[in-house]
């Protein structure tokens, strides 16, 4: 059980640390923010953006909700992305799940848990489009980890349709879906980018599968590059 002024020491410990290593970190960090990567990500604690990459602070532009979802309708996440593209000029969108994640394996059960319901009301759609395949898969596990990759197409291929983002500099500018293969997943901790079928109707797309002795991510990649 952590109380709040072990946090509060922790964070002096890791700035001595960072100023030990680089005197001019946090003077740098405060003149300019120029991230190359939106990171749109699940809240799971399990999964610290900046870490699991090897990231340093300000060198990913992070926005994280539950099971990693997109959708046109949240304002926080439309904000999020015109501010990245627009004003930060980011270079690349990743989408990032994880294999187990909670909010995926609340969407596949029959039960009511709150307002939550609603803001998984998208993955439960998913769920029921993909219910025969996935009951095809021998363990509740599998069937899990298969929604999960197909949560981070869908979310991808939300990113894809201009529509659904009625922002300036987001509207007419087409998004490169750098395609994402979850077949293999390598316990190295490496990424894994083996094209797979099942991506098919997301074009020029691709899936990550990426494991770690913490956790496995599914990486969506959005390309906005010229």
């Amino acid at each position: 059980m952590h109380d709040l002024q072990e946090l509060i020491d922790n964070n002096a410990r890791w700035a001595d640390a960072i100023k030990q290593e680089d005197p001019e970190f946090f003077a740098k960090l405060a003149r300019q923010q120029t991230p190359e990567f939106l990171w749109i990500g699940c809240s799971d604690a399990r999964v610290p953006a900046n870490e699991i990459v090897g990231m340093l602070p300000g060198d990913l532009f992070v926005h994280r909700n539950v099971a990693n979802v997109v959708l046109h309708t949240d304002l926080n996440c439309l904000s999020v992305i015109q501010y990245a593209v627009d004003v930060l000029k980011v270079k690349h969108i990743l989408v990032t799940g994880h294999y187990g994640c909670g909010g995926v394996r609340a969407s596949m059960q029959d039960r009511q848990l709150g307002l939550i319901d609603g803001w998984l009301r998208s993955i439960r759609d998913l769920y029921y489009e993909n219910r025969v395949a996935l009951s095809q898969l021998a363990t509740e596990e599998e069937q899990v980890d298969r929604l999960c990759e197909l949560n981070v197409i869908q979310q991808v291929a939300t990113l894809l349709i201009p529509a659904s983002f009625r922002t300036p500099g987001i509207v007419g500018r087409a998004c490169r879906c750098m395609a994402a293969s979850t077949a293999s997943r390598m316990a190295a901790g490496r990424v894994s980018t083996r094209p797979s079928a099942a991506l098919s109707s997301c074009r020029r797309s691709t899936v990550c599968a990426h494991r770690t002795d913490l956790g496995r991510l599914i990486v969506g990649v959005a390309d906005n590059e010229a």
